[in-house]
């Protein structure tokens, strides 16, 4: 596995054998009052047979985007689904499934709403303010 990205650590195997399952963890750089940075970048699966470019991008605010890219979809079916942030240091949790036949569902993108809501709020104020 070859990865690149902004981020501060990380820890996972670097080699996966076919059927087993590997956790990938990515922290964070933290930047002033120790607020966490956001982690874009993306890494590389590959094998005799197949390459498989994931990507992902988990910025500080805003939505996120993650997807994977076999080079032969004919070869790997891919399901990528985000199941929340939580537990210690509340991660994010992307799960990649990849395998020969089932579901391909190879992007996601999921909302910040923490931070529509404060954007939703200061314009509703903002147009209370000025209308």
């Amino acid at each position: 596995m070859n990865h690149n990205d902004s981020s501060k650590s990380d820890s996972g195997e670097d080699e996966v054998e076919s059927g087993e399952e590997t956790i990938l963890q990515l922290r964070p750089h933290k930047g002033a009052f120790g607020i966490e940075k956001g982690i874009q970048g993306s890494l590389m699966l590959s094998n005799q047979f197949v390459d498989i470019h994931i990507l992902y991008d988990f910025p500080a605010a805003g939505g996120n985007s993650y997807s994977a890219n076999p080079s032969d979809f004919d070869l790997v079916k891919v399901h990528v689904v985000d199941n929340g942030k939580y537990g210690r240091d509340n991660p994010h949790h992307v799960y990649y499934t990849l395998t020969e036949r089932g579901i391909n569902k190879p992007m996601g993108h999921d909302e910040d709403d923490k931070a529509n809501f404060a954007k939703d709020a200061a314009r509703a104020g903002i147009n209370k303010f000025v209308g």
